[in-house]
């Protein structure tokens, strides 16, 4: 008698396999790796991550992170990237300078690196238009 079903060293790898990929996601979306999480408050001065002021020096724009964990930030003016900080640290002043005057859009963003299925994220911090 031939048997024609799939051998069973083969049928335990690909158990093995599925299995894995179920935890994975099962655990991604647990720990709530799919996705942002903006369900802190962005509003335009203050946030549970993000301290905004417009500086007095002319052209200067600076925030103060109040959280830990950042892969990087890119600060962005008008769209165009200015400033890259790598692994960010809380309670540092970073500024923006040099900002012509005018109306922007000033947009603060974190960049969560190699996210587990959507590759580089980014979530908004901070997002408003200022005069300067």
């Amino acid at each position: 008698m031939k048997n024609d079903g799939v051998s069973s060293a083969i049928g335990t790898i690909i158990l093995v396999a599925l299995t894995v990929v179920l935890v994975a996601i099962i655990s991604a979306v647990i720990m709530g790796m799919t996705g942002c999480n903006t369900s802190g408050s962005i509003d335009n001065t203050i946030s549970d991550k993000i301290i905004v002021y417009q500086s007095n020096i002319p052209g200067e724009f600076n925030f103060i992170l109040t959280k830990n964990g950042y892969d990087m930030i890119i600060a962005y003016v008008d769209s165009y990237p200015v400033k890259i900080i790598y692994a960010a640290k809380p309670k540092v002043l970073y500024s923006l300078t040099n900002i012509s005057s005018g109306n922007h859009n000033i947009s603060i963003v974190v960049v969560v690196l190699d996210s587990l299925f959507y590759g580089n994220l980014e979530c908004p911090l901070y997002t408003d238009e200022l005069t300067f």
